[in-house]
């Protein structure tokens, strides 16, 4: 629009000409601030309405210091201008607290929170609409709430819903629920303002930045929430923060604000909800589905079901790097006949991160509450029983022992003894680092204790001694720890799967996690690097399990050189890297085997943050860590120059497999599905070339015959 046409009409309205052109713009600036609401009320969006509500007009000229007269006709001369004005501007935070200080009495507020449609998105309805231009919704609900922004700051917000009268839904601002239904259905795509508990909304880009934070700094919720009530509650929190270098800062006086109903002070509890719900829809997004949650639970119960759907679509090959492949973990090289052939490499290792868990040895089943000791199917068996685990007698109402062993429970929460000690200095460690309270911390509760005592014995003796002489016994308080966290990973550092190990790091269930990663003969890769590969091999040999006969499996660089005895036969001849030519390239390690130990200085961070968390969400929270950093670190090996590609998944898995259904690539596009084939995996059977070359080795070792 030219500038003569838009000061033309000023011209025609005798109450405009005098207007000072800094109040025309002032105008200008506060209706686009108000045009959410004008459009939301509008019945038809498609043009501007003659005039705004009254309330909108009240706002418009308290803001602009004109009378409501004046408002009418600035309006009439430049409401085309409003509706067609683009939408990306961030205003200033003058003009933010100026028309909330106006706008919040009226019901009314910057950021107003509305559904995303007008029309019923009903297909059978009356009121469906295609387009979202004639509003058929009505029966407005709103209430008061805070919203948390990246950019602006935390603002006091308004939260409106619609109802459709013909099919019963009411329609929030990030789903829609049925009258009748206990589902809320949220719409499709990320919405740019998310919903983390009633009265407490976080705008995606501070989900963004602080799911982030999470992934290369190991923020906990409480921490996230800190930083951003110190740094970016407010557009001035800069200078609020340094009065001494800036000067006094004197904040526009908003007085509705300051009684608010909701608190304007972000706590922990809506950072985690944010982040998860934020990651749900993120994935729905990407897999182009719909989330769907409970309505009518608490906020922990609804999330649950999505949680452990997203979990066990993770488990075996269902992270999203899965089919990663470049050139520090995928080698193409010509074999002896002139053919292609490839070396994919893996590395496994385990870190002893956890959660609580069932106090029975290996138990799997989850924890009904934070202090629980035992899942709901071993309370009954062991709830009642006294903590020593060779008694069997019931302990006595507020102890966790029975009389005959009480003094080890005395011991144990004394508070001059080593073990209380110790635990009161690590509470201490806790708090001064920032990190007294894991994102689902339960003080009452600590660590699983093993406390040994030699008890005499109490029964029939000789001369005043027992035949048995005194017994060692153990008493097992506070909760249970699953083991450690075994992942697999590529030698470029990404990572394929996780699993929770919950009472060991036995070789058989490291076995079982690789099936479970690798579950098709095209999947498995052609060196496994372990750093107890020789006692897996060994494992793999007495089972007679083929799967993995075409395989490598070697102890890693630097735990064969640290960790493992010169005198083990089995381990120099089947385990030692050194003895396959292939993973040399010159006289440098073509792989780097190590890449595991590189990735638990990372997967640490998250110990103090996960360690009281409840399974599902810890394992929705570690899944979606690895996810992102995948992602991050697939960027940095382009940039470095290590081609990063995906192999087709029909290639991994030419059948309809139970973790991936996917079309079959000979379809899709058949030259590549066959250059894949072409590619053949190199052959790691120990044939007559290969046992040459080992003989040689171990010669050279002059380790003893058998």
């Amino acid at each position: 629009m030219q500038l003569q046409h838009l000061l033309a009409p000023v011209a025609e309205h005798p109450s405009l000409r005098a207007l000072e052109l800094e109040t025309i713009l002032c105008f200008i600036q506060y209706a686009l601030l108000a045009r959410p609401t004008i459009r939301f009320y509008s019945v038809d969006a498609r043009t501007p309405p003659a005039l705004p509500s009254l309330a909108v007009q009240l706002v418009l000229a308290q803001c602009t210091g004109v009378s409501v007269e004046t408002t009418k006709a600035l309006w009439d001369v430049f409401k085309d201008l409003v509706w067609a004005a683009k939408e990306d501007n961030i205003p200033s935070t003058d003009a933010v607290y100026t028309f909330n200080k106006y706008a919040l009495p009226l019901g009314i507020s910057y950021y107003h929170l509305y559904p995303p449609v007008r029309a019923c998105q009903n297909v059978s309805c009356g009121n469906y609409r295609a387009t979202d231009d004639i509003r058929t919704l009505g029966e407005p609900a709103t209430y008061k709430a805070s919203l948390f922004t990246l950019r602006s700051g935390a603002l006091p917000v308004y939260s409106t819903s619609l109802y459709c009268s013909k099919c019963n839904r009411r329609y929030h601002h990030n789903y829609f629920v049925h009258a009748k239904s206990d589902v809320q259905e949220y719409y499709a795509g990320v919405p740019n303002v998310i919903q983390a508990s009633k009265h407490h909304f976080l705008d995606s880009a501070l989900l963004e930045f602080i799911t982030t934070s999470k992934v290369f700094g190991w923020l906990s919720a409480q921490n996230c929430a800190r930083i951003y009530n110190m740094s970016l509650s407010s557009p001035l929190s800069a200078q609020l923060n340094n009065e001494l270098a800036f000067g006094p800062v004197k904040m526009p006086d908003v007085p509705e604000q300051r009684h608010w109903q909701t608190s304007l002070e972000l706590q922990d509890e809506h950072v985690l909800n944010g982040f998860f719900i934020y990651s749900l829809l993120l994935e729905k997004a990407e897999r182009g589905q719909i989330l769907s949650l409970g309505h009518k639970l608490n906020h922990r119960d609804r999330l649950q079901p999505a949680l452990q759907e997203r979990n066990q679509s993770m488990e075996g090959p269902g992270q999203e790097a899965y089919t990663h492949a470049c050139d520090l973990c995928y080698v193409v090289y010509e074999g002896g006949d002139g053919r292609k052939m490839k070396i994919q490499a893996a590395v496994c290792d385990g870190i002893t991160i956890g959660h609580p868990c069932c106090a029975v040895h290996d138990c799997k089943a989850p924890l009904a509450t934070h202090r629980a000791r035992f899942c709901d199917n071993h309370l009954r068996q062991y709830g009642s029983k006294c903590a020593v685990r060779e008694c069997s007698d019931e302990k006595e109402k507020g102890f966790r022992t029975c009389p005959a062993h009480r003094s080890l429970e005395a011991a144990y929460f004394s508070k001059n003894t080593s073990v209380s000690q110790l635990r009161k200095r690590l509470q201490r460690a806790r708090s001064h680092y920032g990190f007294s309270h894991g994102e689902e911390s339960d003080e009452d509760e600590g660590e699983e204790v093993i406390v040994e005592a030699i008890l005499p014995n109490t029964g029939p003796d000789c001369d005043g001694k027992s035949s048995e002489g005194n017994k060692k016994v153990k008493a097992y308080f506070g909760r249970r720890r699953t083991h450690n966290e075994q992942i697999i990973m590529r030698p470029c550092g990404v990572i394929l799967s996780r699993a929770t190990f919950f009472g060991s790091e036995a070789v058989s269930g490291v076995h079982k996690f690789m099936k479970a990663t690798f579950p098709t003969p095209q999947s498995v890769p052609q060196l496994i690097a372990f750093d107890n590969g020789c006692q897996l091999h060994q494992h793999q040999d007495a089972i007679g399990d083929p799967h993995f006969k075409d395989t490598a499996v070697v102890v890693d660089v630097f735990h064969f050189k640290s960790k493992h005895k010169e005198t083990d036969k089995y381990c120099a001849i089947h385990c030692n890297p050194a003895a396959f030519d292939e993973m040399m390239d010159g006289d440098k390690w073509r792989f780097n085997t190590s890449a595991c130990e590189q990735c638990n200085s990372w997967l640490s961070g998250y110990q103090a943050v996960l360690r009281d968390m409840e399974m599902t969400r810890f394992n929705f929270y570690l899944d979606e860590m690895i996810k992102r950093r995948n992602r991050y670190t697939i960027q940095q090996l382009e940039g470095k120059g290590y081609k990063p590609w995906e192999v087709p998944a029909a290639a991994l898995f030419p059948t309809d497999y139970g973790f991936r259904k996917e079309p079959e690539l000979a379809e899709q596009d058949p030259v590549l599905y066959h250059e894949i084939l072409r590619l053949r995996p190199l052959r790691w059977s120990m044939g007559l070339a290969l046992l040459s070359r080992m003989s040689d080795f171990v010669a050279q070792l002059a380790l003893p015959a058998d």
